[in-house]
């Protein structure tokens, strides 16, 4: 990079993989790869492109944020520090990430379902990171799909974090459901009272006396 080298400029891998030096980083960054937020960082700080969309063999098709999102919820060393990064630097923040395992989702999504998982998870950094979000203008009723095709709000994930004790599933809900959040009609049957528990809006019936 010293040499002027175009830190953007798009090259395949070995799998056929197009896309830009930073998105395979992002990339190396969710496998846990040693070095890789260190690289991920540089390319950032040296004019790379935030958004390069790349798309390997196997149905991953993203953005660095995307694969920041899923490093977080995959608890990756330098997994936060890359998306806040990213995010700094303009990337968008509702580009929907889609994988070979069949999910998909938002960085937003993916971030409450950090929350829904737990601390093995990263549980805390996803509700960082969850905030970040929302503050940058993130789609808080961008509906994802996991990995055995059921899809859901990321205010189900903060409702499933509440159900489950997850630390933080309760300032998730609160955050989401201040933005704007609202259950999808075939999830409030099952989730609305948790969110109303959370946020207040439960009605408490007082009593009734007769005579």
């Amino acid at each position: 990079m010293e040499k002027g080298a175009n830190v953007s400029a798009v090259g395949t891998d070995k799998d056929g993989t197009d896309s830009a030096p930073l998105w395979f980083a992002a990339a190396l960054v969710c496998d846990g790869q040693a070095g890789a937020h260190e690289l991920a960082t540089l390319l950032v700080e040296e004019g790379s492109d935030v958004n390069a969309f790349g798309a390997y063999g196997d149905g991953n098709v993203c953005t660095p944020l995307c694969w920041a999102a899923v490093a977080v919820h995959n608890s990756a060393a330098g997994a936060l520090a890359l998306a806040k990064l990213l995010v700094g630097k303009g990337a968008n923040v509702n580009t929907v990430g889609a994988f070979g395992d069949c999910s998909e989702g938002t960085p937003l999504w993916w971030a409450a379902t950090a929350v829904r998982n737990g601390a093995a998870a990263g549980g805390g950094a996803g509700l960082e990171l969850a905030t970040i979000l929302v503050k940058q203008g993130a789609d808080v009723n961008a509906v994802g799909t996991d990995m055995h095709g059921f899809e859901g709000t990321p205010l189900r994930r903060s409702a499933q974090a509440v159900r489950g004790d997850r630390v933080g599933g309760a300032e998730l809900a609160r955050l989401l459901h201040s933005a704007g959040a609202r259950l999808a009609n075939s999830e409030q049957a099952e989730f609305q009272g948790i969110i109303d528990g959370v946020t207040g809006k439960r009605k408490i019936c007082a009593p009734c006396f007769s005579g």
